[in-house]
């Protein structure tokens, strides 16, 4: 086995916790917006896997990465794209009635609500307004799910607002309406 140079080790070093703090910060909503294209959850977890090694490959040759939770979306959403359009091609079949195992922690009643929100919104919006509302869930700005969605900033903000204004009628159970936060970046 050749030993690596002690640069070189330390620089692997930095670049597994960037990798780690990034995983961290980001697969979750990653995972979510996986879902949007790929109902099975086993697909979107290994659409997950596939962007987060793409990334340390970027990286690890020496690639630097400006706004790394943009390229995240961007490289798994056409990943996404890609194995949709081969499964397409192949007329493979993805079983999306798999259950999903909830998370120990979280409260069952709660859960349905949630469940029951999702189900609403996706009766009312469009793909492309679930997917600008679940990248902006994510944390991401109007520049950044501009970028991903390959439309203006503006275009954003419109579909956010038709989305506000399709969701107002819908009331949560405590009485508020659903708000969709603003990009404070945003002109």
């Amino acid at each position: 086995m050749q030993e690596l140079p002690l640069l070189e080790l330390a620089s692997q070093d930095g670049l597994e916790q960037e990798l780690a703090e990034l995983y961290g910060k980001h697969a979750a909503t990653l995972l979510r917006y996986g879902s949007l294209f790929a109902p099975a959850s086993e697909a979107a977890r290994d659409a997950v896997q596939e962007t987060f090694l793409r990334y340390f490959m970027e990286r690890r040759s020496g690639r630097s990465i400006d706004n790394p939770a943009g390229w995240l979306y961007v490289v798994m959403r056409n990943y996404l794209l890609s194995r949709l359009k081969h499964d397409w091609q192949t007329h493979e079949m993805v079983n999306a009635n798999l259950e999903r195992l909830p998370a120990p922690q979280r409260d069952p009643e709660v859960m349905c609500a949630h469940s029951e929100l999702t189900n609403k919104m996706a009766t009312l919006l469009t793909v492309r307004e679930m997917e600008c509302v679940t990248l902006r869930a994510g944390g991401l700005s109007y520049q950044e799910i501009a970028d991903v969605m390959d439309v203006r900033p503006g275009t954003v903000g419109a579909v956010l607002s038709r989305v506000q204004k399709k969701l107002r009628p819908a009331i949560t159970a405590d009485g508020s309406a659903v708000k969709i936060p603003r990009d404070p970046t945003a002109a």
